[in-house]
C-alpha cells in the first residue's frame, strides 16, 4: 500500500517576500516600483480582482429578465481597508499607475476622489459624472462638424444621453431646490413636466447606465476604474459616498474601488441607522434597538462590500510576524533588516 504524501507548497507559498524601505521616498502618497511595495501581495490581488471585473465588463449583456422586469444591481466594490498610515493612499495610486499601462487598451482611468474636497452641497454622483462627462468631452470637441460625420453622431447621442439623464438630477440629495407643491395644482405642469421630472428620477439609475455605454463606446473603452480614498474621515461625506456606490455605480462596466477604515464606515452605517429609529426609539424605548442596528449595519456592509473583495493592508509589523515579507530600510544608501520582537 502506498504511503500518503502531504502536498507540498509552491515555493511561492512559503517563501516571503523581499520588501525595500526607501525612507526618503516614504514621506508622501505616491507611485511605488516593485520591490517597494510594502503590500506587494495585497496588490497582485487587487490587480487579479480588477482583471476579473474587466473581463465581465467586456461579456456583459442585457438579460430579458433585467429588460422585462427591472435592473439587475451588481456590487462589486473592491474595498481597501488599513488604520491611518497604512499606505491605502499609495496603493491606490499604484494600483492606478500600473492599470494604465497593462489596462489602458480597455479601462478608462478616472481619477482618485477625495470626498472631503467636495463642497458641501456637491454631490459625489455629479463628480463622478462630471469625470466621465469630461474624458467623453475630449473625444467629441473637434472642429468637423459636418453632419455625416461621426464625430457629429457621437455629440448628439452624448447630449441626448446627458439630457436624459439631467430629468432626475433634481432628485439627488441637497441638489437643486426641490419641486414646488404649488405647482402640481397646475393640470399643465402635471401633464407636460411633473410626470417627466417623475420618470426622470425614476430612471435615474438606468439613465446613467446607458450614459456610462455611450461613453464607453465613444472612448472606444470596455470599463471605467474609479476610487474613493478615505471617505471614513468625513462621516457625511462617507454615507454619501456609500448611497452613491449602491444606488447608481451598480453597472458591471464601472471598476470601484474604496479605501478607509472597516470600523469607521460600521460606525457610519450604525449612526445613520440610529438617526432613522430616532422616532420608534421615543415611542417604543423599552425595545433593544441595538439588534436591528446591529442586524441592518452587518446586511448593509455585506450587501455594499463583499468579503470576498475586501482586502486588508496590516502594518509592517504583522506582515513580519506572519512570514509573508522581509523588510530592509534603505537610508542613507546603506540597508538594514527591520524586525520586531
Amino acid at each position: 500500500m502506498a504511503e500518503s504524501q502531504t502536498p507540498q507548497q509552491s515555493p511561492q507559498e512559503h517563501t516571503p517576500k523581499e520588501i525595500v524601505i526607501k525612507l526618503n521616498e516614504s514621506t508622501y502618497a505616491h507611485y511605488f516600483h516593485v520591490g517597494t511595495r510594502i503590500h506587494e501581495l495585497e496588490y497582485n490581488r487587487v490587480l487579479k480582482m480588477i482583471e476579473s471585473q474587466l473581463q465581465k465588463a467586456i461579456d456583459v449583456k442585457n438579460s430579458d429578465e433585467e429588460k422585462s422586469y427591472g435592473l439587475i444591481r451588481h456590487h462589486n466594490t473592491i474595498s481597501i481597508f488599513g488604520g491611518r498610515g497604512s499606505g491605502k493612499t499609495s496603493f491606490l495610486h499604484t494600483i492606478f499607475t500600473d492599470c494604465a499601462t497593462k489596462y489602458g487598451s480597455d479601462i478608462e482611468i478616472l481619477k482618485i476622489i477625495d470626498p472631503t474636497l467636495i463642497e458641501t452641497r456637491g454631490h459625489v454622483f455629479l463628480w463622478v459624472l462630471s469625470l466621465i462627462d469630461e474624458k467623453v468631452q475630449k473625444v467629441i470637441q473637434e472642429d468637423n462638424i459636418d453632419i455625416p460625420s461621426k464625430s457629429y453622431q457621437q455629440r448628439r447621442h452624448w447630449k441626448t444621453a446627458l439630457h436624459n439623464l439631467a430629468k432626475g438630477i433634481h432628485a439627488l440629495e441637497n441638489v437643486g431646490v426641490g419641486m414646488d407643491n404649488s405647482n402640481w395644482h397646475d393640470d399643465d405642469f402635471v401633464a407636460e413636466r411633473g410626470l417627466q421630472e417623475v420618470k426622470g428620477a425614476l430612471f435615474l439609475e438606468k439613465n446613467f447606465r446607458e450614459l456610462v455605454s455611450i461613453g464607453l463606446e465613444i472612448l472606444n473603452k470596455k470599463a471605467f476604474l474609479l476610487a474613493f480614498d478615505d471617505i471614513d474621515v468625513d462621516m457625511a461625506k462617507g454615507w454619501s459616498v456609500l448611497e452613491t456606490i449602491r444606488k447608481y455605480l451598480t453597472s458591471d462596466k464601472i471598476i470601484v474601488l474604496l479605501s478607509g477604515n472597516l470600523r469607521l464606515y460600521s460606525l457610519n452605517v450604525r449612526k445613520r441607522q440610529w438617526h432613522q429609529l430616532q422616532e420608534l426609539q421615543e415611542w417604543e424605548g423599552e425595545k433593544d434597538f441595538k439588534i436591528v442596528v446591529s442586524e441592518i449595519e452587518g446586511q448593509y456592509l455585506m450587501k455594499l462590500l463583499k468579503a470576498e473583495n475586501r482586502v486588508y493592508l496590516h502594518s509592517i509589523q504583522d506582515n513580519i510576524r506572519s512570514g509573508k515579507y522581509i523588510y530592509k530600510v534603505m537610508g542613507n544608501g546603506s540597508t538594514a533588516d527591520m524586525q520586531f520582537e
